[in-house]
């Protein structure tokens, strides 16, 4: 029996398609902001059985495009001793 590596474990366990609610979660963003970016053709969705399906790979491909990485904790501190001086 050979060994399965990594990427063909996330294979497995990764959904293929992602329901309305996940896409929100996932985006944190609204329903309603969601439904918006789908009737602007910004992200790709399919309509199965009744509900919106989004795969999986769209969804992590505008994800990779519309978030910016968080500072380090360390620009964090900074940022709040001038905001707090200023104000």
């Amino acid at each position: 029996m050979s060994e399965m590596t990594l990427a063909e474990a996330l294979q497995i366990t990764r959904p293929q398609t992602y329901t309305s609610r996940e896409v929100c979660a996932l985006l944190r963003i609204s329903e309603k902001t969601l439904q918006r970016r789908r009737k602007a053709n910004r992200i790709a969705y399919t309509y199965e059985g009744g509900s919106y399906r989004y795969p999986a790979s769209d969804v992590h491909r505008y994800m990779a495009k519309r978030f910016v990485p968080e500072a380090p904790a360390s620009n964090e501190k900074i940022s709040n001793e001038v905001t707090s001086e200023n104000f």
